[in-house]
């Protein structure tokens, strides 16, 4: 019998380990030259559970370190939830979903940091009763058993959102949520892009025309 022995390198990748250069640093870390530390490279963010570099993809908004949001707005008065929930799936995502009182803070920051007046987004709420207390809700409303989706809402007084449940058939603009990529998956999903959209504009001739597309800034008026 013959016996094998194998040796496996372990590296073990160190977020804000002290450096001078790049080649200090592991791996897609950074040496960044202000804090002299390893950082993920911008837009990066670090992951502690999967000790990676993740992002999200164009247009897309960090949503703390677990989520990538898109908001969704259409030119129109906006659409179910039904057919948020449909658009949402052909961009491999869904609608968001605030799953804690932590997620709905970094909502409201967000929100705040992008709507400029009184807007209405529509969303799924994971309840639990021990943090639904925490929440802001419009016109101090409790929950109501033949409602099932929840409104955002923003008060353009004080500058901040509040929740609503709403019938899952009214109409609202909406936002798409989507679980953030690895650096690598990502970096080389953009390069499968560019080399489509470069071969697409070698084959096709220019053609001038007006489409509605998903936009990810949002104007409104007071």
């Amino acid at each position: 019998m013959i016996l094998m022995y194998v040796y496996i390198k372990i590296v073990s990748i160190t977020i804000e380990k002290k450096c001078s250069i790049d080649d200090d640093c592991d791996l897609e870390l950074m040496c960044n030259i202000e804090s002299h530390t390893c950082t993920c490279p911008q837009p990066y963010f670090w992951h502690e559970d999967i000790h990676a570099c993740y992002g999200c993809a164009p247009g897309w908004l960090k949503l703390q370190t677990n989520k990538c949001l898109l908001f969704a707005i259409s030119n129109s008065s906006g659409v179910t939830w039904y057919k948020a929930k449909k658009t949402c799936k052909s961009l491999i995502a869904q609608p968001l979903m605030i799953n804690n009182i932590h997620e709905f803070i970094a909502l409201q920051n967000l929100i705040e940091y992008l709507l400029n007046g009184n807007d209405q987004l529509i969303a799924s709420l994971y309840f639990y009763q021990e943090w639904s207390e925490l929440y802001t809700w419009c016109n101090n409303d409790e929950k109501e058993d033949f409602f099932d989706c929840i409104q955002i809402r923003q008060n353009s007084i004080t500058n901040t959102i509040c929740l609503q449940y709403v019938s899952c058939i009214q109409q609202s603009q909406y936002i798409c949520e989507a679980s953030p990529l690895i650096q690598s998956k990502l970096e080389t999903n953009k390069a499968e892009i560019e080399r489509s959209e470069i071969n697409l504009r070698a084959k096709v001739p220019a053609v001038t025309t007006k489409r509605t597309t998903l936009r990810t800034t949002i104007k409104t008026t007071a």
